[in-house]
C-alpha cells in the first residue's frame, strides 16, 4: 500500500498571529457552512496550486517595496523591550516583524472606517 505522506514535501512557514487568526476563522466558517470535510492542509495546498496557476514564472516578480520610518527614542526603547520579551516565546521575533504586524493591524482597523467615510462622502456628493 502506498503511504500518501511519503509522496509529500513538508514546509514549515512562520506567519503572524494576525494571519493565523484570520486563517483559522476563515476555515471554521468554510467548514461550518460550505465544506464540512475541509482540512487546513487541503486548503493551504489549494492556495499554493491556485497561485501557481494564476502566475507563471515568465511574469516579472514584483519587487519588494521599502519604507522608511523614524521612531522617537522612547518608542524605539519600548520596541526593543517588547521584542526582547517576545523572543522568550518566539525565538525569531524581530523589530521588523513587529513593525510589519503593526502596519497590517492598523490598516485592517482603519480600512472599514475609511471605506464607510468614503461611501458617506460619495453619497453627499450625489445629493
Amino acid at each position: 500500500m502506498n503511504d500518501p505522506k511519503k509522496n509529500k514535501v513538508q514546509y514549515c512557514v512562520s506567519i503572524s498571529p494576525l494571519i493565523h487568526k484570520k486563517l483559522e476563522q476563515h476555515l471554521f466558517i468554510l467548514r461550518k457552512l460550505l465544506q464540512p470535510g475541509l482540512t487546513k492542509e487541503g486548503w493551504l495546498t489549494d492556495a499554493v496550486r491556485e497561485k501557481l496557476e494564476r502566475e507563471s514564472p515568465e511574469k516579472i516578480v514584483k519587487k519588494e517595496k521599502r519604507i522608511n520610518i523614524r521612531i522617537d527614542l522612547l518608542t524605539n526603547k519600548n520596541l526593543a523591550e517588547y521584542v526582547k520579551m517576545s523572543r522568550c516565546f518566539q525565538y525569531s521575533y524581530s523589530k521588523k516583524k513587529l513593525v510589519l504586524e503593526a502596519i497590517q493591524e492598523k490598516l485592517e482597523e482603519e480600512e472599514d472606517g475609511a471605506r464607510k467615510k468614503f461611501i458617506e462622502y460619495r453619497e453627499l456628493l450625489k445629493k
